[in-house]
């Protein structure tokens, strides 16, 4: 199986430790027995919302294979651990992804969205729309583009506890009230 592992550095960090940090995680891949297949550089690129308190970041990709895919879990667990590294995304692919073709959707994606956003604002906030046969010519999973991939369900409510609302409380603690200065005043016999 092949694995895209993308990784998200502070925009502060020095390239002398951006480049060891990389080292760092070859040789995690590498300790798993991972065979690196495409390496890029981490380029400057303006988050969505904001991370660790900023909107910048310095994202980078590895692209490699690996047979035993229960390994990969602790590669990203043992990346995570990092402070340098503000995130961590791994992303399984069934076949070789082709790395130019994947620059090329990301620089169609990025364009069309910019395009969007100068027709009106509230659009901007759609996805881009990639052809099929771009994505899967790039190794995006065919499920993430045709929008078959599984929805999130929305989070159930628990059912609620204790007997009725604010209003009924309200009025059971006046009756306690009440009997309280009945029986405080004597009017009431114990």
């Amino acid at each position: 199986m092949y694995y895209e592992l993308s990784f998200l550095f502070s925009p502060q960090l020095e390239e002398k430790a951006q480049a060891s940090e990389i080292k760092a995680i070859q040789t995690l891949i590498k300790e798993a027995g991972g065979e690196i297949v495409f390496e890029q550089a981490p380029e400057s690129r303006t988050l969505g919302y904001p991370i660790a308190k900023t909107r910048r970041g310095l994202m980078g990709t590895q692209i490699f294979s690996l047979e035993n895919g229960e390994k990969v879990n602790s590669i990203s667990a043992k990346l995570n651990l990092s402070d340098k590294i503000l995130r961590v995304t791994v992303i399984k692919h069934k076949q070789k992804p082709n790395p130019s073709a994947m620059k090329a959707l990301l620089a169609s994606a990025v364009t069309s969205r910019r395009q969007t956003a100068s027709a009106s604002a509230p659009v901007a906030m759609k996805a881009p729309q990639i052809s099929a046969a771009a994505a899967v010519a790039a190794g995006v999973p065919e499920a993430a583009v045709s929008g078959t991939a599984k929805k999130m369900a929305p989070r159930k409510r628990p059912a609620k506890t204790g007997v009725g609302t604010a209003a009924k409380k309200k009025k059971e603690i006046k009756d306690i009230d009440v009997t309280i200065s009945e029986i405080v005043s004597d009017n009431i016999k114990v």
